[in-house]
């Protein structure tokens, strides 16, 4: 329990995450007022290159595909691990990766503007907030959100992988809920300080993820399964929970909530409503077929 590691082994710990997982949460998110620079850099190399800019849509996609970039890069990167881990081995293999996250950084500091996911501060502007109101913003929401990630690091051990992980999707669940609201009234009534309310909300929505959902997601799937199937495991349960999980929600949503529609008017619709199968009859239902095989194995017998 009192242990501490070498400061040699915080040093290849913090290597290997900045190296990793680090870049997909640091894109996944962190916010950053890059998107306007950027958008206004291009429009303005454009227009002095060819005399014209380009229309709003062409931009936002070219700003799409600039952030989608970090997804290409890790697609091919994974492909090739096995290949590098075989040729080069374990450790030489980390030196290709950190000489190429150096080389990265060289260049995106030649550029000048290095564009990462930059949606949540547009956000922050469309609900009131200047430009530099939501750039102090971001920065404060970034020290929240590194404070909570390293309080998380201690939570874990104290408190467990289960009830932490509830609280945070209860916490994301009210947290969005609220967000949305305060996004529909600022869109109605334009007052200010619903911006700032909703900078809160985001501060506590990094809040509710840093101490659980964020950080347990990585290793949780990893843990309830054995060495040999950990990476088919982590797979198929990353793509159930992408696309099989939200559908199989949603089909069983319209199953008991949506009624038939075609050719029936607003009146007709309404008592179809009422003739749909509701889960308490389901369950019911389910009861009595099972109670009903008791008592007729309890007759035979």
């Amino acid at each position: 329990m009192g242990y501490l590691p070498s400061a040699k082994l915080l040093l290849i710990s913090l290597i290997v995450c900045i190296g990793g997982p680090f870049q997909h949460g640091f894109q996944a998110v962190v916010t950053s007022p890059a998107q306007q620079a950027f958008t206004d850099f291009l429009n303005s190399s454009i227009y002095l290159h060819y005399g014209w800019e380009l229309p709003r849509s062409s931009v936002q996609t070219l700003w799409s595909v600039t952030v989608a970039v970090l997804s290409v890069g890790a697609i091919f990167g994974s492909l090739s691990i096995s290949y590098v881990a075989t040729r080069f081995g374990r450790k030489n293999g980390m030196y290709i990766s950190v000489s190429l996250e150096i080389v990265g950084t060289l260049l995106a500091l030649l550029a000048y503007h290095v564009p990462v996911n930059a949606f949540a501060v547009s956000l922050m502007t469309d609900t009131g907030l200047s430009p530099m109101e939501a750039s102090l913003v971001n920065i404060g929401l970034m020290a929240i959100l590194v404070v909570f990630a390293t309080i998380s690091s201690f939570l874990v051990d104290r408190y467990g992988r289960r009830p932490l992980i509830l609280i945070s999707l209860f916490g994301l669940v009210v947290c969005n809920a609220i967000l949305s609201i305060l996004m529909e009234c600022h869109k109605r009534y334009q007052y200010t300080w619903i911006g700032y309310i909703l900078c809160g909300v985001i501060a506590l929505t990094k809040l509710f993820s840093a101490i659980g959902l964020a950080p347990l997601s990585f290793f949780v799937s990893s843990e309830m399964v054995g060495q040999a199937a950990r990476k088919i495991v982590g797979r198929a349960l990353g793509f159930a929970i992408l696309f099989v999980f939200p559908l199989t929600c949603g089909g069983i949503y319209l199953y008991f909530l949506m009624p038939e529609t075609k050719n029936k008017n607003y009146k007709e619709v309404i008592e179809a409503m009422h003739d749909l199968p509701s889960i308490s009859n389901v369950v019911c239902c389910r009861q009595r077929t099972g109670t009903a095989q008791l008592q007729h194995i309890n007759t035979v017998g």
